[in-house]
């Protein structure tokens, strides 16, 4: 597992994935083939659901394809055991997430630090290469700060230093600035290619923004899971000049016609009177209809903005007002354990939710497979009003027996999806917005004892071992 080798840093041939969920089959990946250059610049993107985050997750071995290989640095990543995977991931590679996922309760310098000491490093070279990093992203004079401390900004450098850790030969950053405006989005992306070409560093990034992804020097397009486009661009490149507004002859092809005096009209006298009088009922009869249908198409237009109106104001309540997160989990006796959740209204506009409607999924073989859950009351085809106090649901499940994929000793990985139908109103008015949340957690093996799980993760033996940790979205 050695980054000295001929050839392309990676080889993806033929990767295909396809999973599950309660609407059925889903195809993520469907015979997706790339190759990356050392030292390359290259970013992935595509709409929604066309697979680049799933991409991203295959080639960092956190997902196992159903078909297909990988080769990194040499190495083929599919036939890695879960550990050898995490240890060759832990040397060679660095991961952003589409949140920064700083442990809330650690300084900077010591979510900076973690990923050195989890590899084996001694406490004063992992503490002296953070301080480093932190200084290189500058947030020198930040080192004590906790994450809540920092604006969305510095908490992205942080977890750009924190990615860089152990020198990885490639960086994955998945929507590394997809809460941030322009100006703080720009810095990252400029901190991260001069980090990567002081480290010789790899970027394959995921992205929205075109702005983001014509900083690379590559820009490869999924969609439904296949790559449809691929091409080079000319990074810093100006955009096109300003058009000059048209005149008429070029818009329209000629001059327009005008007239430049009076325009004699025909005596209205005999038949002529008579047809011109017809002429004229027929085009009252016309302006009528003209009227009416005028007032039918702006009654119509104004309905459309009204309901257009009342979405934005539900999409805005969904994703913007509604607060929703784990609460708790607990164990409800008989190999069984007990999820409560929360909703929360942070706006001042009334506020009605339907559901949630709840998936579960545990993690084995690299693979997300579901569990059986039953909630602990209607809750998920009801309607609730949400308000600034905190509205409780709960539901339970039978932890699943091993074997199952151990990213943490003695805890099994679940991910807990919820799906929130969002409204103004307390009925179906056209104003409604779906919201769909991934909580993960890692819960802990009820047959095993703490002093099992110290062991096995090599803990003191007076640190605590908590029943359940929750992860941020990955």
């Amino acid at each position: 597992m050695t980054r000295e080798h001929a050839g392309p840093l990676l080889v993806a041939t033929d990767l295909s994935m396809r999973f599950t969920n309660r609407r059925g089959s889903v195809t993520a990946l469907d015979g997706v083939s790339l190759e990356l250059a050392p030292g390359a610049h290259t970013a992935i993107c595509g709409t929604s659901g066309s697979g680049k985050s799933t991409l991203l997750s295959v080639i960092a071995g956190l997902c196992r394809p159903d078909s297909g290989g990988i080769t990194l640095f040499g190495t083929g990543i599919p036939a890695l055991s879960r550990k050898a995977s995490a240890d060759f991931r832990a040397k060679n590679i660095g991961l952003m997430f589409q949140s920064p996922g700083l442990l809330p309760n650690l300084r900077l310098v010591d979510n900076v630090a973690l990923p050195a000491l989890l590899a084996g490093e001694s406490p004063a070279d992992a503490y002296g290469q953070a301080v480093t990093l932190l200084e290189d992203t500058g947030l020198g004079d930040r080192l004590d700060s906790f994450p809540a401390e920092l604006s969305g900004g510095q908490q992205r450098r942080a977890a750009l230093a924190r990615a860089l850790a152990n020198r990885p030969g490639l960086l994955l950053a998945d929507e590394p600035t997809n809460d941030l405006d322009p100006q703080a989005a720009g810095a990252v992306i400029s901190l991260m290619l001069e980090l990567a070409g002081k480290f010789g560093a790899t970027i394959l990034l995921v992205t929205h923004d075109p702005s983001v992804a014509n900083r690379m020097a590559r820009v490869v397009t999924l969609s439904g899971g296949r790559i449809i486009a691929d091409r080079s661009t000319e990074k810093g490149s100006p955009g096109p000049e300003p058009t000059a507004p048209l005149s008429p002859t070029d818009r329209f092809g000629h001059s327009p016609i005008t007239h430049t005096g009076e325009v004699e009209l025909a005596p209205v006298e005999g038949w002529l009177g008579w047809l011109l009088a017809a002429a004229g009922w027929l085009c009252l009869g016309a302006a009528l209809l003209f009227a009416v249908d005028q007032g039918v198409g702006y009654w119509q237009g104004q309905a459309l903005v009204q309901k257009e109106s009342r979405r934005k104001v539900a999409e805005a309540l969904a994703m913007e007002s509604l607060r929703a997160d784990i609460a708790e989990v607990v164990s409800a006796g008989d190999g069984r354990a007990r999820v409560s959740l929360f909703m929360e209204n942070y706006g001042r506009e009334t506020m009605t939710v339907l559901g949630p409607v709840m998936a579960l999924h545990y993690q084995r073989d690299r693979k997300w497979e579901p569990l059986a859950l039953q909630p602990d009351t209607d809750f998920e085809s009801r309607l609730h009003p949400v308000t600034a106090t905190k509205s409780r649901f709960s539901f339970s499940f039978p932890v699943p027996a091993a074997p199952y994929d151990e990213l943490i000793a003695g805890y099994t990985h679940l991910r807990i999806t919820a799906t929130y139908v969002v409204g103004g109103s307390a009925g179906p008015a056209g104003d409604l917005f779906e919201r769909t949340d991934d909580y993960y957690i890692y819960l802990k093996d009820p047959n095993k004892t703490d002093a099992q799980i110290r062991k096995s993760n090599n803990w003191g033996p007076n640190s605590t071992v908590p029943p359940w940790m929750a992860m941020p979205s990955h």
